[in-house]
């Protein structure tokens, strides 16, 4: 019997990836029923998601957790220093308050506010901001304004698969 090696120099692999928020999804759930072979979702939207889709065996459960460079800038905020949150959801500034009590207990967390809501009035009392990493793309011109006028720090906060996702997927 002979033994062969094959060198591979290069593999292709084709897919189409479809990134949707979840409110879209709510309102148009046909965009769902589609034939999809994965499709990953958090665990706070994992049951909705499989109760939509035609092959329930697709849907994927993924833990988030923040960027290293994220968690730096929140283990930095000074104790006592007031931070305030912008985001699309109340969702994202749980997580980011979770991410705070965690690895810094120091931190005032002042609420929350949509930024579509008002933000200048927000934001006067406040040292630091949270805020979606590419706000820019998603929030009113009044919105992005604000932030960029700020006089205190500005941390543009992201998630990304945790490691055991990572393994995982």
């Amino acid at each position: 019997m002979k033994e062969y090696a094959v060198e591979v120099n290069h593999v292709s692999m084709r897919f189409n990836m479809s990134k949707e928020k979840v409110d879209n999804i709510k309102e148009y759930p046909y965009k769902l029923q589609e034939k999809y072979d994965l499709i990953l979702t958090t665990s706070f939207h994992y049951e909705y998601i499989q109760s939509i889709v035609p092959d329930k065996t697709v849907v994927t459960r993924v833990a988030l957790r923040p960027t290293a460079s994220c968690l730096a800038h929140i283990i930095k905020i000074k104790t006592g220093k007031k931070v305030g949150v912008i985001g699309y959801s109340e969702r994202f500034a749980e997580l980011i308050y979770n991410t705070c009590i965690n690895y810094n207990e120091g931190v005032a967390l002042n609420g929350f506010v949509s930024q579509s809501q008002g933000v200048k009035e927000y934001i006067k009392d406040k040292e630091v901001l949270i805020v979606p990493e590419g706000y820019q793309k998603y929030f009113s011109a009044d919105g992005i304004k604000e932030i960029e006028d700020f006089d205190g720090s500005v941390i543009e906060c992201k998630y990304e698969f945790d490691e055991g996702t990572r393994l995982y997927l």
